[in-house]
Formats: C-alpha cells, structure tokens, sequence
C-alpha cells in the first residue's frame, strides 16, 4: 500500500476521490471525455497522488474538433446500465 495510508482511512479515501473529480474535471475542461474511467485506468503514486491514464477511447467534445458524442463505448462491465438498453 502506498505510504501514508496504512491508519484511518476515510480523510485519505476523500482527498483521493477529491483528486479523481478534479482529474475528470480538468479533462472536461480542455474539451475531452475520457470514457473509460474504472480503477484499471487509475494509478496511485507512492506520494498518494492520483494519475488518470488510457486515453485510447478519448473524444473531443468541444472546441474545434469537437462532436457529439454517440457511440457506446468503454468497458462493458462498467458501463451505466442505461447504456445498455436498446432505444
């Protein structure tokens, strides 16, 4: 486990997934979806510093390349199940 997370949980639990919402926050905020988020594409520095990573599914929704984004993608198993209706 990384250093300073052994005791007491809960603060060390919040400040990582304060970290995560900023990271999907300043992606959003350069007009990029990632659309793969899940723990395989989270990696955990040894100074508990959060890092976002795999951006092969990434899209452009904003800005001049942007579009709308449509397509179903990502991990299956994690996906919103409202995905998975058929329209």
């Amino acid at each position: 486990m990384a250093d300073g997370l052994k005791d007491n949980f809960a603060p060390h639990a919040r400040a990582l997934f304060k970290q995560i919402v900023d990271a999907v926050g300043f992606v959003h905020s350069k007009g990029v979806a990632h659309r793969d988020l899940k723990l395989e594409n989270l990696f955990l520095a040894k100074d508990c510093v959060v890092k976002l990573a795999d951006f092969g599914l990434m899209k452009a929704f904003a800005g001049p390349m942007g579009e709308t984004l449509m397509t179903k993608c990502g991990t299956v198993n994690y996906m919103a199940p409202e995905l998975h209706k058929e329209n």
